[in-house]
């Protein structure tokens, strides 16, 4: 859940970024290297600006993880794949949604932009990859040849070709001009195969699978170059360098190596020219299947060229032999100092079919010339001493990633324990406001009973200063009581005329 950026500087540290809630599946800086994207499972990109402080911007849009992501070559604009089987393009410098492109019927594991900034290229589990017109905004090629899900594609350097690899453990590379057929064909590995990337030349190609290898292939020719066997368990990534160089290999066991390539050498020998003269002793040497160390010599090691990535001891390096022999796939040779006559390679190679042969590879020795055996104790005892102090440096970064890693529990706890803070006060808060509410509705009801009780009062005065109202039954004694004295006066009236 967090990004690493490594600095080759020994006095420099690495920057850890935090901020995604899931794995991250996909990192690139952009081609100015002022921006660094990153795609997560939480369906996510978020755009770093690689200094110490981290500062980011969020993209949200997807409705799945987000599994690949590629800048277009101005770096105006940043293509993401997704699990929601869609591809969306954004505009980087507004973080704004510009286009979706839909087609495929299941997760979208790669991506990529053309050299242009014209096409774009998506590899699917639904087997297929899709060819895009970025202006159009639909898909304009499909090619259906893989028998497994696409995990990688990548253009050539110059546009014309498309390379793509799939977990049935193939590599092809199609034609993008006319015909848009398929060019070359490779069994590339013993199992999926998880990224490619082309040299800045557009002659290398090198590729990274769950079988733990990463092989080098050199496209014109049509075969396999290197092999190299560093990694323990599956190779996840393989990337060049922008300017070929160098190229770097991310693996399950929690390492991120840095390799050192000559491939320029090579391709001066090919060509019948002279190898250029070499500053020092490090240089690329083919690895054997048993071979667990970078490409890179011994006298190298310090240089922060192999990088730990999570808490992880790197494999020490043990100084080179003068001369190596190896087993590896018939390529352009370079010039050997054994006299006997290596075996000569075919003159046509199909490209999904490779033959091997046992060359030995002269590696240059350090000039030393060591005169006694008390220079010869001195030196031992130099190197001991300088064993000691890269496994105390080494000792000492896995400390300082503890910390950091302890650090960042602390850091994340607190914030835990602030949100907590903040939900219990917007709850206290909330059951003011209820009780608040309630005083008033009591306040109301009790005003409006004491005035009903007032009228009532009022009423019950006015009612007893009035006189008093007889009742029925008096009012009908009294006027009973008024006709016995009529009926008396009358009787009396005639018995005084009788």
């Amino acid at each position: 859940m967090s990004v690493m950026v490594w600095n080759f500087k020994p006095s420099m540290r690495a920057y850890r970024y935090n901020g995604h809630q899931a794995a991250v599946n996909a990192v690139q800086f952009s081609p100015t290297g002022e921006l660094l994207a990153s795609a997560s499972t939480d369906r996510t990109v978020k755009l770093w600006v690689p200094t110490v402080q981290g500062e980011s911007r969020t993209i949200k849009g997807h409705s799945g993880g987000v599994r690949a992501l590629s800048f277009a070559p101005d770096g105006k604009k940043l293509l993401t794949a997704s699990d929601d089987k869609t591809l969306k393009l954004w505009s980087v410098s507004t973080h704004r949604f510009i286009n979706t492109f839909s087609g495929h019927t299941s997760w979208v594991r790669a991506c990529a932009m053309s050299p242009d900034g014209r096409l774009a290229a998506s590899g699917s589990d639904d087997k297929l990859v899709k060819l895009w017109s970025v202006d159009k905004r639909d898909c304009i090629t499909t090619f259906y040849d893989h028998q497994a899900a696409v995990s990688a594609v990548a253009f050539h350097p110059d546009g014309t070709c498309l390379a793509t690899a799939s977990h049935d453990a193939s590599i092809k590379i199609w034609d993008l001009r006319m015909n848009r057929e398929l060019l070359q064909h490779y069994d590339a590995h013993d199992d999926q195969v998880n990224s490619l990337s082309f040299h800045l030349s557009g002659n290398w190609l090198v590729s990274s699978s769950n079988d733990g290898t990463v092989k080098a292939w050199d496209v014109q020719e049509g075969h396999l170059t290197y092999v190299v066997s560093s990694h323990t368990g599956g190779v996840a990534s393989s990337q060049f360098a922008p300017n070929g160089g160098f190229f770097a290999t991310g693996g399950a066991d929690h390492m991120v190596m840095v390799w050192k390539t000559n491939f320029d050498k090579h391709e001066r020998v090919d060509r019948g020219l002279p190898a250029e003269p070499e500053a020092s002793a490090s240089r690329m040497v083919m690895p054997t299947k048993d071979t667990r160390r970078p490409l890179v010599d011994a006298s190298a090691s310090l240089n922060a060229i192999d990088t730990t990535a999570h808490s992880k001891k790197a494999p020490r390096h043990q100084p080179a032999p003068a001369a190596l022999e190896v087993d590896s796939a018939v390529g352009p040779a370079a010039p050997s100092t054994d006299p006997a006559p290596a075996a000569a390679r075919p003159a046509h190679h199909t490209p999904d079919r490779f033959e091997t042969t046992r060359r030995e590879i002269a590696i240059p020795a350090l000039p030393l010339e060591i005169g006694s055996q008390e220079v010869s104790e001195r030196l031992e005892t130099a190197f001991r001493q300088l064993d000691i102090i890269t496994g105390t440096m080494q000792r000492f970064q896995e400390r300082l990633c503890l910390n950091e890693d302890r650090f960042m529990k602390v850091d994340t706890a607190v914030q835990q324990m602030i949100s907590k803070q903040g939900a219990l006060e917007n709850d206290i808060r909330s059951v003011a406001q209820v009780v608040e509410e309630s005083s008033k509705r009591n306040e109301q009801m009790l005003a409006s009973f004491v005035e009903g009780m007032q009228q009532q009062l009022a009423a019950t005065a006015a009612c007893s200063s009035s006189p008093p109202v007889l009742s029925r039954r008096e009012e009908l004694a009294r006027q009973l009581a008024s006709l016995e004295e009529e009926e008396r006066g009358l009787s009396s009236a005639e018995a005084h005329q009788l």
